[in-house]
C-alpha cells in the first residue's frame, strides 16, 4: 500500500523555496553541483581557541536545493567548508540543516 502524499506537501515546498529565497544570507557554490541560496550560521568562536571545531559553522537550505554529503566541499563567502556530518531534515523535512567546519587546505 502506497503512502498518501501529505495533502499541501506541494505548497509548504513552495513557500519554503520562496523564504529561503527571499531570507538566504549566502550563495553557497559546491565543487559539484550548482550554486544554491542558504541561511549561513557562523557560532561565536573565540580567536584564541584552536581552528574551528565541528559545530562552528551550519547551514540551512531547501531540500531541493542540493543533495550534500558528508566530505562535500563547498564554497562560501570565498571560504573553503566540508559538510562534517549528515544532513538533518527540519520539519517535514522541506528544508535541511548540515553542520559544516572550515576547510584551510584547499588552495582557490
Amino acid at each position: 500500500m502506497a503512502t498518501p502524499a501529505a495533502p499541501f506537501a506541494d505548497i509548504e515546498q513552495m513557500l519554503t523555496d520562496v523564504t529561503v529565497g527571499m531570507l538566504a544570507n549566502v550563495v553557497v557554490t559546491p565543487l559539484a553541483g550548482e550554486p544554491f541560496a542558504a541561511f549561513f550560521t557562523v557560532a561565536g568562536v573565540d580567536p584564541l581557541a584552536p581552528p574551528s571545531f565541528v559545530g562552528d559553522y551550519e547551514l540551512r537550505y531547501a531540500a531541493r536545493a542540493a543533495l550534500l554529503q558528508v566530505g562535500d566541499l563547498l564554497v562560501i563567502r570565498g571560504g573553503h567548508y566540508r559538510v562534517a556530518e549528515d544532513p538533518a531534515p527540519i520539519g517535514a523535512g522541506t528544508e535541511f540543516t548540515v553542520r559544516l567546519r572550515e576547510d584551510r587546505c584547499v588552495r582557490a
